[in-house]
């Protein structure tokens, strides 16, 4: 368990703050990295989704079918369930949400019509360039404190590790 260092009611934080004393035990796992991925997720990721939920009164799924459909145009709602690891369900709602709040239009596939290739509009496009900003800003002050050979080598374990999950990882 993560605690807060200091008082939380003093600070009105909402969520604990780890401290190296913390850190330490997480390294004591068996499951270390496990720990370390799932702490750094939270701590880089938790900010900025509160922070675009509060701002932009969107999901934290309605961001992913966003942020995966401004990588690619054509993507289909199967394919952000794939890339992002995400159920379904859950992708499908975003997908109606994004499409009723105008983030994204979907037109049938040529070859098969019932899947829907989904692309931003300019008002989806405009919303991710300012969500990647506060992303951008959060990750750039995390991985502020790797040089820039330290940065190269965390890209290309990180992105091995993603391949793996090509012919590894299992839906839930």
């Amino acid at each position: 368990m993560i605690y807060v260092s200091g008082d939380e009611s003093d600070s009105g934080a909402t969520h604990a703050m780890p401290n190296l004393k913390h850190i330490d035990l997480l390294s004591e796992s068996q499951v270390k990295f496990g720990y370390y991925f799932a702490v750094i997720h939270h701590w880089l990721s938790g900010p900025s989704f509160d922070t675009i939920q509060k701002t932009f009164d969107i999901s934290d799924a309605e961001c992913a079918v966003v942020f995966t459909a401004a990588l690619a145009p054509g993507l289909t709602a199967t394919d952000i369930c794939e890339i992002t690891g995400r159920q379904k369900n859950t992708i499908s709602r975003a997908v109606k949400s994004a499409l009723k709040r105008k983030l994204i239009v979907r037109s049938p596939e040529l070859k098969d019509r019932r899947r829907g290739l989904l692309e931003l509009t300019q008002g989806g496009a405009e919303l991710h360039k300012k969500m990647l900003q506060i992303f951008y800003k959060r990750e750039t002050e995390m991985l502020s404190i790797l040089s820039k050979h330290e940065l190269r080598t965390l890209d290309a374990l990180l992105r091995k590790l993603l391949v793996k999950t090509v012919g590894w990882a299992t839906v839930y």
